[in-house]
């Protein structure tokens, strides 16, 4: 009997450890406390302000850089307003990252989220070299901002901005 509760025990611990390891390792969402090197040539600029950091784009609505490497597609964000979720709207042609702007969450320092988009999720919705990256606000019926990000140019530009009271 003893021997079958030591199993068991070792069952659950190595379930536990392999649900750890999906949950930190897999792509997704992650929350960090700096710029993560791979959007270093892009030079990004920020502000941290009354427990907020939110990134300055180089144009207006363009708050969210998008870089790509050989494993994956990363698109940043302050974390003022936090990222849910993301997934791929391959009828759309595009990657959906639904955002909370109805309850910012403030932080003793600067955070950051990354999303990480493998490769081989990505690649069906690329399009003449481009990706089309739509950021859509949670609670507001549909409204977003949708981004391109050409593959080539590693340039993101501003294709459409929706915001109620705009």
């Amino acid at each position: 009997m003893l021997k079958l509760g030591k199993r068991w025990f070792i069952v659950i611990v190595v379930l536990i450890l392999l649900s750890f390891l999906y949950v930190f390792l897999k792509p997704g969402i992650q929350l960090v406390t700096g710029i993560p090197t791979v959007f270093q040539e892009q030079k990004i600029q920020y502000d941290y302000k009354n427990g907020f950091t939110f990134i300055k784009g180089e144009q207006e609505h363009v708050n969210y850089p998008v870089i790509h490497d050989d494993q994956a597609l990363y698109v940043l964000n302050g974390a003022a307003n936090e990222f849910k979720k993301f997934y791929i709207d391959s009828v759309a042609g595009e990657l959906v990252i639904r955002e909370n702007i109805m309850s910012p969450k403030s932080r003793d320092k600067p955070y950051f989220q990354v999303v990480k988009v493998p490769n081989s999720d990505y690649k069906a919705i690329v399009h003449d070299g481009k990706v089309k990256v739509r950021i859509q606000y949670m609670y507001f019926n549909g409204q977003s901002t949708l981004l391109g990000y050409d593959l080539k140019t590693r340039k993101t530009s501003l294709i459409s901005y929706t915001l109620v009271g705009k």
